[in-house]
């Protein structure tokens, strides 16, 4: 497994490393839940909330988030905590891995690329399909369902993160993707995907100031259904990790991170 930078997240780490360790009903698991969400997906329920109704783009985005859970579970469990596995459970507003002591419990949102430290002077003359293109290649933020396609806030189409102040036990955890590439015989193949955390921060700390955290997403049809958490935008919040580990026990610990702008 690839060393951890405790002062910030992970390195990124080869998902197909990953599937090996975990092992072949993990994997299985995964994607039967995959399979399962496409088969049997409303989309009367896909057209309310604003989201991607061509299959393909659907699987890819149900591919990227669940694999994002996995990932968790995998860092995590390999540093030593005790996590059940992320459930096979549908779309669900429930948290998406809990401790074994009962307490803890991950929400794990994902997103691509590298973070652009810059990355708002670089879209300022974007706009279109380059500037879609730049953000899914360097993405600053996540997305967060805020409402319906139309902007009407309901309990059926808001995040919780939104509605109420939770748990002083529940985390957010960002992570992202990026695919790795290699050359041969000067043709570029797609040959791994790579995930690593970036950060995990408490779902309470962000739900007391959602107005310094998040913007309103600054394209396309979305963009009344839902609103984006910039990381860039994270100054002043409190980071955490992981810290030495005693027997039978799971804490987080806060970390002095570094910032991000």
């Amino acid at each position: 497994m690839a060393p951890m930078d405790i002062k910030y997240g992970t390195d990124w780490i080869s998902v197909k490393k990953m599937w090996e360790d975990l092992g072949k009903d993990a994997y299985l698991d995964c994607y039967e839940q995959i399979n399962n969400r496409i088969d049997f997906y409303n989309r009367n329920k896909v057209e309310e909330r604003g989201e991607e109704e061509v299959n393909h783009l659907l699987r890819t985005k149900l591919i990227k988030g669940l694999t994002a859970e996995w990932f968790v579970y995998y860092v995590l469990t390999n540093m030593g905590y005790q996590l059940d596995p992320p459930r096979n459970e549908g779309a669900s507003w429930d948290p998406d891995i809990y401790a074994k002591n009962g307490y803890e419990s991950f929400e794990i949102k994902c997103t691509e690329g590298e973070l652009r430290e810059e990355w708002r002077k670089e879209v300022a003359n974007l706009s279109g399909i380059k500037k879609q293109m730049y953000y899914r290649y360097n993405s600053p933020s996540y997305f967060f369902q805020y409402g319906d396609k139309n902007g009407n806030t309901s309990t059926r189409n808001t995040d919780p993160i939104f509605r109420s102040m939770g748990s002083d036990h529940a985390y957010l955890v960002l992570v992202r993707k990026k695919r790795s590439y290699a050359y041969k015989n000067n043709v570029k193949i797609h040959i791994d995907d790579e995930y690593k955390i970036s950060c995990i921060l408490r779902k309470n700390d962000i739900s007391s100031d959602i107005n310094k955290y998040f913007e309103n997403i600054d394209w396309g049809s979305v963009s009344k259904a839902k609103r984006r958490l910039v990381e860039t935008n994270l100054t002043g919040i409190q980071f955490y990790g992981p810290k030495v580990l005693k027997e039978e026990s799971f804490e987080l610990d806060l970390e002095d991170f570094p910032s991000l702008c």
